[in-house]
């Protein structure tokens, strides 16, 4: 009697069954580790190529933005790339390629370098279709507790020192002095829970994205007042 086949369903959901629990690897100097990318692919491609199946990521949008992140010491304007992709994921049975199953799925990243930026969306989405679809348990922190732990640990650069400067000088000036200069950055460090000693080069470069992000809010709020008030 001849062997059933598999479905492809029924073969997603043997390499389901099949996948060990991925275990986090430790990054030197940060207490919370990561699962990279090539060990999430390391321990499903082999699955998957004994079953038969491929995932085949469809790209069905690409929207990408462009933000003006700061202003270096000479005084170029420097940038950020925004991606985000609406993606198909697509598993497909290579014995019967008729026989597939759509996932629709998003990536998205930013980088000061575009190409980067994208590279990094889909490598991300990647992984994180492959941890969410087969439910893979890792045992840690979400990701991101990663990134933001090791920005911590990153001193604040001289040009970030500036942007954050031109930004305290603008906000005064937008905000057409209704307060200090010195008040609006005590303000700043109060709203993102900065140790209120610090100066500007005692920040990290966490506090630095917290703190740009708190002034441009201002900034951008005073400027709308502005507008609305000239009409």
């Amino acid at each position: 009697m001849a062997e059933k086949k598999m479905t492809l369903r029924r073969k997603l959901y043997q390499i389901q069954k099949e996948i060990m629990q991925l275990q986090k690897s430790n990054v030197s100097g940060v207490k919370y580790s990561i699962t990279s990318s090539d060990s999430v692919v390391s321990a499903i491609r082999p699955l998957m190529d004994k079953r038969g199946v491929m995932l085949d990521p469809l790209v069905v949008k690409t929207h990408t933005a462009r933000e003006k992140v700061e202003t270096s010491l000479k005084g170029k304007e420097q940038f950020e790339f925004h991606v985000t992709q609406k993606i198909i994921m697509r598993w497909v049975d290579v014995d019967n390629p008729n026989d597939h199953i759509d996932i629709p799925f998003e990536a998205m990243a930013n980088d000061r370098n575009m190409s980067f930026a994208m590279g990094q969306a889909q490598t991300y989405a990647e992984k994180t279709f492959f941890l969410k679809y087969f439910h893979i348990a890792t045992n840690d922190t979400d990701p991101d507790i990663f990134q933001k732990e090791l920005l911590r640990r990153v001193p604040v650069e001289e040009t970030q020192i500036e942007a954050m400067n031109i930004a305290l000088d603008k906000v005064v000036e937008v905000s057409k002095g209704i307060q200090s200069r010195d008040a609006f950055w005590e303000q700043a460090k109060i709203n993102n829970s900065i140790n209120p000693k610090k100066g500007l080069e005692d920040l990290t470069a966490y506090d630095y994205g917290n703190v740009m992000n708190q002034l441009n809010k201002w900034i951008n709020a005073y400027e709308k007042k502005n507008e609305k008030e000239a009409k």
